[in-house]
């Protein structure tokens, strides 16, 4: 049913850039205002922009570990802080009853 070969056409007009998206918090005093998106560009045409490879399969592969990686402890990081403003909220709510 499917081919044992995996053709992908990288060129720019079918695969022109492959964009990353980082979620930071805010940089206001303000615990809950809506964060900020950082946006890094992972591949253009056919070259990987961090390395400056040219694509293939396992360089692509490699580099989408890599911006996985920093993505799940970016969002550990992010959870965490609003984790304990959220519970330091509740804590002083209980208590000003």
């Amino acid at each position: 049913m499917f081919s044992d070969e995996f053709v992908i056409n990288f060129s720019m007009e079918e695969c022109p850039m492959l964009i990353g998206i980082l979620r930071r918090p805010s940089q206001e005093d303000e615990p809950f205002v809506e964060p900020s998106y950082e946006f890094e560009i992972l591949l253009m045409g056919d070259r990987l922009v961090r390395s400056s490879e040219q694509l293939n399969l396992e360089s692509l592969f490699d580099q989408l570990i890599v911006f996985k990686e920093e993505f799940d402890e970016n969002e550990e990081n992010y959870v965490s802080i609003y984790y304990v403003l959220i519970h330091i909220l509740i804590i002083n709510f209980i208590l000003a009853i």
